[in-house]
């Protein structure tokens, strides 16, 4: 993940009132994108504040480019 990507997956928490205490992200390891992906892109899934990270109240999953464009 680039240093841009955690910079818009900050942003994209703190926009709707979480953290990245709860927050999910899932890296292309494999170089081969994720769920329709392009290729280097993580999926993030922000979820509201005080849930654990994979619960099952997500707020928003996205796609952030390397660059730092968000997906939804």
């Amino acid at each position: 993940m680039t240093e841009t990507q955690l910079e818009a997956i900050k942003q994209l928490a703190t926009r709707y009132g979480s953290s990245l205490e709860h927050t999910d992200v899932v890296h292309d390891i494999e170089g081969t994108g994720i769920c329709g992906l392009p290729n280097k892109w993580v999926l993030v899934t922000v979820h509201r504040s005080g849930t654990k990270p994979a619960g099952s109240d997500p707020v928003i999953t996205a796609g952030v480019s390397p660059d730092g464009q968000v997906c939804t």
